[in-house]
């Protein structure tokens, strides 16, 4: 009965910290790649001017894949979108070896349209993390 309570204390203790109210403060961070101050708590988080669709869209119709009969996985992109939606400090997480795809996929982003993240009104810099499936035969 105890490891219950506990339990309950516990999960109802974290929904309130991660909870996004209009009250709520934005947690703060620094980005060791790039030492920029940036929200990690957002009460509106980033986000491409299209929508994620969009962007994926924007990605899949603009890569060029060379020579590569079979290309599959998954690639992690992190970056930091300033108050102006300009990126910054990209780099990947997860990268199965696919150098080229990679840059190509960082220099779409830089040139796509961000709307910036926002805290308490203001617009503020946030990390972004991108997944990207790649499956090509």
């Amino acid at each position: 009965m105890v490891r219950i309570i506990v339990f309950l204390f516990v999960f109802f203790a974290g929904l309130s910290i991660f909870s996004q109210s209009d009250s709520a403060s934005c947690l703060f961070r620094i980005d060791t790649l790039t030492q920029i101050r940036y929200c990690l708590l957002c009460e509106k988080m980033a986000e491409p001017l299209g929508g994620m669709e969009g962007l994926l869209d924007t990605i899949t119709s603009n890569l060029v894949l060379k020579d590569q009969s079979t290309i599959e996985g998954k690639i992690y992109i992190a970056f930091i979108v300033d108050e102006d939606g300009e990126i910054s400090g990209e780099r990947t997480l997860r990268n199965p070896g696919y150098k080229d795809l990679y840059r190509q996929v960082i220099i779409i982003i830089k040139n796509y349209k961000w709307n910036a993240a926002e805290c308490k009104g203001k617009k503020v810099p946030s990390l972004f993390i991108l997944p990207i499936n790649v499956c090509y035969r």
